[in-house]
């Protein structure tokens, strides 16, 4: 038997599987995986088949081990990290950077994403730069190779064939490469934007919203197609086991008077078809948007998915009570009266009422009216948005038990409004368990 390496079995061996012509990818036709792996070869094979394997599997260029790597203690938002590398990691970056002689790392906030993956704004300064040392800023991915994987062919296959080119961030191929147990993918870093979650507490969040779902997820949208599936089937593996103690306790403080089985009764009664299915992001939180004058650009593809459109509305919006009232110290029945209008009723029913622009929620009541609108559009039948609300807002409520307030109270409240959701929208026709709650003027 020939055995052949194909990038290297083990990342330890200074070798990392390179995409080759733009792509880490496996061969369907001969069940290979993704590199680096072993290839062994029958001696029958033909030495000219060997050599032509070899040839489209290029090694890539050697760890750079004088690179300087530098690693920030602290993200944009004032969480500490780890600020040093495993060993596996400290040599991916030294291959991604080869041509570099210092990269300096900048922690991003993780918030809810799925992957859990730690990600780096990275300023590299190359060794020998043709307009001079200093390229543009980079994304930087590491970590568990399955993950980076994943995300890497969401890249290659459903960003960038439609999501336009200045609306999402795109992969400095080369740079991008795969050991035996991590991975790691450099992308363009979004400069001079910020995130959906900021530009929305200042009131200018409605034309990136309009952008984000008529022009940069258009083209997923176009692929959508009605499936004869209750609403409920297509989303019940998402909806929360369990939620913490503390957390329902908190919800109860707030209103909350049912307990998580009966809200999951009351969600299985979305039962209406069909439902419109299509290409999501999955994961399309409140700094998963980035926001540049009025572009909206989408970053983090790992949770990408074929699922129900409203499902990505729905997450925006249970973002953005969560996360986009920052340190907003209100009083909760307070906050909560403030909002609460935009759930007295199943989310889509009849027009929005409009709120008093000196109520210090009105940025989130505008932001809501803009998602609706859109979530009206793939609604086909009744309540299907409020089931995923629903369920968005309880995901929410059953992550993150060691956050403190007000983040902390916000979770709780968004089990209070989830239940009222699925009350309103699923339950009898009255009131009477839905909690009780002043709104404000």
């Amino acid at each position: 038997m020939r055995q052949i390496r194909r990038g290297a079995a083990d990342i330890d061996s200074n070798h990392a599987g390179r995409p080759g012509a733009g792509r880490f990818r496996h061969r369907p036709e001969d069940g290979d995986p993704p590199p680096p792996h072993a290839r062994y070869f029958d001696e029958s094979v033909p030495w000219t088949s060997i050599a032509n394997f070899i040839s489209e599997s290029p090694p890539g260029d050697a760890p750079n081990h004088s690179l300087n790597i530098r690693i920030d203690d602290w993200d944009d938002v004032g969480n500490r990290h780890n600020s040093q590398l495993g060993k596996a990691s400290d040599l991916l970056i030294r291959r991604a950077f080869s041509d570099c002689a210092d990269v300096h790392l900048v922690p991003m906030p993780l918030n809810d994403g799925h992957s859990g993956v730690p990600v780096y704004r990275a300023y590299a300064e190359l060794a020998k730069g043709q307009l001079g040392r200093w390229p543009l800023p980079h994304f930087v991915k590491i970590g568990d190779r399955g993950k980076i994987f994943a995300e890497y062919g969401n890249y290659e296959d459903n960003v960038d064939p439609y999501v336009p080119f200045h609306l999402g961030p795109h992969l400095i191929r080369e740079r991008c490469c795969l050991g035996a147990r991590e991975g790691v993918i450099v992308g363009d870093y979004v400069e001079e934007s910020e995130s959906l979650r900021d530009s929305a507490r200042k009131g200018c969040a409605a034309p990136a919203i309009a952008c984000l779902f008529d022009r940069t997820l258009l083209g997923w949208h176009r692929q959508a197609r009605k499936k004869m599936s209750p609403i409920y089937m297509e989303l019940r593996h998402c909806f929360p086991r369990k939620i913490h103690s503390v957390r329902i306790a908190r919800a109860r403080g707030l209103g909350a008077k049912r307990d998580l089985d009966e809200l999951r009764a009351l969600f299985e009664r979305c039962t209406t078809m069909p439902v419109l299915v299509g290409p999501i992001h999955g994961d399309l939180h409140a700094s998963n948007v980035r926001v540049r004058a009025t572009d909206a650009i989408v970053i983090d593809f790992c949770a990408h998915r074929d699922f129900p459109l409203v499902y990505d509305a729905a997450c925006l919006e249970a973002s953005l009570l969560v996360e986009g009232f920052g340190n907003d110290r209100r009083d909760p029945q307070e906050w909560l009266g403030s909002l609460i209008s935009l759930y007295d009723h199943p989310p889509l029913d009849g027009t929005l009422p409009h709120s008093n622009p000196k109520n210090r929620s009105f940025w989130f009541h505008a932001c809501v009216h803009q998602i609706r609108r859109y979530a009206k559009q793939w609604e086909c039948g009744k309540h299907q948005y409020a089931g995923a609300l629903a369920l968005a807002l309880l995901t929410k409520a059953s992550k993150d038990n060691d956050v403190t307030d007000p983040e902390a109270f916000r979770r709780a409240a968004a089990y209070v409004l989830a239940e009222r959701v699925l009350s309103v929208s699923f339950g009898p026709q009255t009131n009477a368990g839905s909690p009780s709650i002043v709104a404000a003027s």
